[in-house]
């Protein structure tokens, strides 16, 4: 029979004085485990440990020894990628190893460090004990090698957890004949009691597995079932703990549990609330009926929704395979400190980075469409956008994102997600409308004019702008110069339905063609403010009376010139409306134009990765386009032929004999 091949020893990667040596693995584990030793330079005391089948284990309490070894780096497999891959097979086979960790041997030199003192007299293990610092990366380590033509095929292995898995029962008995060839051909053995053999489900990990998806563990879930109701402070923490274990089937388990953590951070004492016993019966409730989830196949296209509440982010990731809409993943995070201060869009761009950060393997293999209708996209690449947001968007760049408008709700799981999203916020009712709220005022000042801007998305964020006139302009003029801003500050956040308010009621009739229009120059206001209303799916323009508008009234006096920063109009609007799009020749700002219009991208994914970083550093005003700069003021960017006057001016103008020098 062949013997197993040399592996490296527990202790790989030690400080020189504890280092181990490559060792062999055993025939079989027997009665010399441990031998006795005279004078040891370690000593450790036993510890009995009762295992959960009844039985008790001898371990040795190696702390003072793990701390002289530093951390062998060998990686683990993830537990979540690794159970996603057991996803659609019909048949498998649970596998037990018996004692592989005595499989191992020690180094010789290094026998004498696992000295632990017993009353019969002081002994040294001369094989892999529990409770080494790198034993579990060694044994991973053995694994694999072992295993190297199966995983990932037809076996998955995790430390000692071995899946046998086919895609038909006919297929089955070949791939478990291949597993126990393998094991005897090393020498290593099976613990029959754990086994079980050809079942079409059965635990895995943490996950209970099968062909239809993956289950929340029932044990798991059961604990909770039964728990009563938590009394103390540590108590509520190790409910907290438990629903953890499960936070991946859990739609929203950061609003459900958000009472249970109110409890902590408030009482010191952890006083039990009335909200808490109700969050849990409803948790409970939930769990009895916890979702399948499903993994995605290899380059498949994934949908993400996100959702928002004063107490925590929320995701979905969903497989839209088959035509049907099926949860990968739930995703909650609940907002701390500043976070819960956060505008309700950068709440969502949080809500974004969280779950890629979450998720991170699959947003670097699949690409990822985030359903909104909030305008993400714009929001990470505004003009003032704040320091976070444009760390976050360098960030996101490195993923394969598309920014779709959502559709039908297929998946019922979905349309408790957005249901529940809805009820807990009232502002949110409208943002299943796509429905923005814009108030407009304007203010007349000695010297100059201001217009005052807000903007409120359906989810209740507000965005303010105040804006500067310098030149001459009546009372009417300086209203439709404002709701001119407005309608254009909104076509620039992408805006398709849009509700408008104001105080000024002869434009507000004007516009809705109440009033007749006489005066010349009302006339080419209004027809420029009608060209912009028609780039709306949805638009209603109000009258409302002026304490009802304090806000943009504020705004608008702020404009004026004691304002250190404002948007400027040197001109009226319809003076410039005509615009000539001029044929330019192929240039680099092309590529980076269509990304920031139209969302468009290479198919290459390497190439629109590189691109997305590149538009992270850009920002699309009035159609042109400005790079961001570490000094603040954005820089604009050029075509050739401007770039070409530039030059000439500097050298013939103003600046020439500067620019000689």
């Amino acid at each position: 029979m062949q013997m197993a091949p040399t592996f490296t020893a527990a202790q790989k990667g030690k400080a020189p004085e504890v280092t181990g040596a490559p060792a062999k693995a055993l025939p079989s584990p027997g009665p010399n485990q441990q031998g006795e030793v005279q004078y040891p330079q370690w000593l450790t005391n036993v510890v009995m440990v009762k295992k959960t089948n009844g039985k008790w284990r001898m371990c040795i309490d190696f702390r003072t020894l793990n701390l002289a070894c530093p951390k062998d780096t060998y990686p683990l497999p993830r537990i979540n990628m690794m159970v996603d891959r057991t996803f659609g097979y019909e048949v498998m086979s649970f596998l037990d190893a018996f004692f592989w960790y005595h499989q191992i041997r020690m180094a010789k030199e290094d026998e004498e460090k696992t000295a632990f003192i017993t009353d019969f007299g002081t002994y040294c293990y001369n094989v892999m004990p529990f409770g080494l610092k790198n034993a579990g990366a060694t044994y991973q380590r053995m694994i694999d090698v072992v295993f190297r033509d199966q995983r990932g095929r037809n076996l998955e292995a995790y430390v000692d957890d071995i899946l046998v898995k086919s895609k038909t029962s006919e297929g089955h008995l070949g791939d478990l004949m291949e597993t126990l060839d393998t094991l005897r051909s090393f020498n290593l053995k099976l613990n029959l009691t754990k086994c079980t053999f050809g079942i079409a489900s059965g635990k895995f990990l943490v996950y209970l597995v099968s062909s239809r998806g993956i289950k929340a563990n029932p044990d798991k879930i059961s604990v909770i079932l039964n728990m009563p109701s938590p009394k103390t402070a540590k108590e509520i923490q190790k409910l907290a703990g438990r629903i953890s274990s499960l936070g991946r089937f859990i739609l929203k388990a950061g609003d459900r549990c958000s009472p249970f953590f109110r409890c902590l951070r408030n009482n010191k004492g952890g006083q039990w609330t009335n909200k808490c016993e109700a969050a849990f019966t409803e948790l409970k409730k939930y769990l009895t009926l916890a979702p399948i989830l499903v993994a995605p196949k290899e380059g498949a296209v994934l949908s993400l929704y996100l959702g928002v509440s004063d107490t925590a982010v929320s995701a979905v990731l969903l497989d839209d395979d088959k035509r049907v809409q099926q949860p990968i993943f739930y995703i909650s995070h609940i907002l701390v400190d500043a976070e819960s201060r956060y505008p309700t869009l950068e709440k969502l761009a949080l809500a974004l980075l969280v779950t890629a950060r979450k998720l991170r393997l699959y947003f670097m293999s699949h690409t990822i469409q985030i359903v909104t209708d909030q305008p993400l996209l714009k929001i990470l690449h505004t003009p003032k956008v704040s320091g976070r947001l444009l760390k976050w968007s360098i960030e996101l760049g490195d993923y394969d994102i598309k920014y779709v408008p959502q559709t039908s709700i297929k998946a019922q799981a979905l349309a408790d997600f957005v249901a529940e999203l809805s009820t807990s916020e009232p502002s949110l009712v409208r943002y299943r409308k796509n429905l923005w709220s814009l108030y407009v005022d304007g203010a007349s000042g000695s010297q100059s004019l201001g217009a005052g801007i807000l903007l409120t998305s359906p989810m209740g964020a507000t965005l303010h702008q105040a804006v500067t006139l310098r030149f001459k302009a009546t009372n009417n003029q300086v209203e439709y110069e404002t709701l001119i801003a407005g309608l254009n500050f909104a076509l620039s956040m992408a805006v398709r339905c849009i509700q408008v308010f104001s105080d000024f009621q002869l434009v507000v009739n004007q516009v809705n063609r109440a009033f007749e229009t006489k005066d010349e120059v009302l006339k080419k206001y209004l027809q420029q403010t009608q060209s912009l209303i028609s780039q709306f799916e949805d638009f209603s323009l109000t009258h409302i009376p002026k304490e009802e508008n304090q806000v943009t009234d504020r705004l608008a006096k702020v404009g004026l010139p004691d304002l250190r920063r404002t948007q400027v109009f040197e001109r009226p609007n319809f003076e410039c409306t005509e615009i000539h799009f001029e044929e330019h020749p192929p240039c680099w700002m092309d590529r980076i134009l269509n990304y920031l219009k139209d969302g468009a991208q290479p198919d290459n994914r390497q190439e629109a990765k590189k691109l997305k970083l590149d538009c992270a550093k850009y920002v699309l005003i009035n159609r042109e386009l400005y790079r961001r700069s570490y000094a603040k003021p954005l820089t604009k960017c050029l075509w050739l032929e401007e770039a070409q006057e530039v030059i000439e001016a500097v050298h013939k103008w103003e600046c020439e004999t500067h620019a000689r020098g």
